[in-house]
């Protein structure tokens, strides 16, 4: 089965480089804008058998865009779910702050809990998530999707979710990481 993966689009705390993880913030403009691209990329690879989308609004706006539009280029969207596994990782009470705003506040510089998704994070000692938490609800959820969908091979499943989250699960199946809000990477599982 092949997963298309993709980052929820711009909101102002992106733009502010504000730590979001769990915070429900919506799309801005240009998130929308972003949204819109994304859904003509996906037209032009043809079609979406089911759409996924983290249950926080950032991710949902930008999956129902992208559905809206299938909907009218192909006369037929993706049916479109939230699943809560497809979460940001929590990152407790460094939520809503820069990193330097968290070097001040608590004493911690960001190497120090967080060099990439390509090793180990935990964030639990703010009330966060681990990384190997991170991971086991996204597989969890790969797993349900294809227990779910009988004709595996021929279906081609839209994830909408988040940058720490969606590169933690490139990393583990050994893809290249670092995506981007704007691109669409596939994974195919099992």
């Amino acid at each position: 089965m092949n997963f298309l993966l993709v980052r929820h689009c711009e909101t102002d705390w992106n733009r502010e480089k504000r730590l979001q993880g769990h915070t429900d913030i919506p799309l801005n403009a240009y998130g929308r804008e972003q949204a819109l691209g994304l859904a003509r990329q996906l037209v032009a690879r043809g079609r979406i058998t089911h759409s996924i989308s983290s249950d926080l609004s950032r991710a949902v706006e930008t999956a129902e865009i992208i559905s809206r539009h299938f909907a009218v280029e192909l006369h037929r969207g993706p049916f479109l779910r939230k699943d809560q596994r497809l979460r940001e990782c929590s990152l407790g009470r460094l939520e809503g702050r820069t990193w330097e705003e968290v070097e001040r506040e608590f004493q911690v510089r960001k190497g120090d809990v967080y060099t990439g998704d390509n090793d180990p994070y935990d964030f639990t000692q703010f009330g966060g998530e681990r990384r190997e938490d991170v991971l086991m609800r996204q597989i969890n959820l790969l797993e349900d999707v294809v227990r779910y969908v009988k004709s595996v091979e021929h279906e081609r499943v839209l994830l909408v979710g988040h940058g720490t989250a969606l590169n933690t699960l490139l990393s583990h199946f050994a893809l290249p990481t670092g995506l981007k809000r704007g691109e669409i990477r596939t994974l195919t599982y099992p």
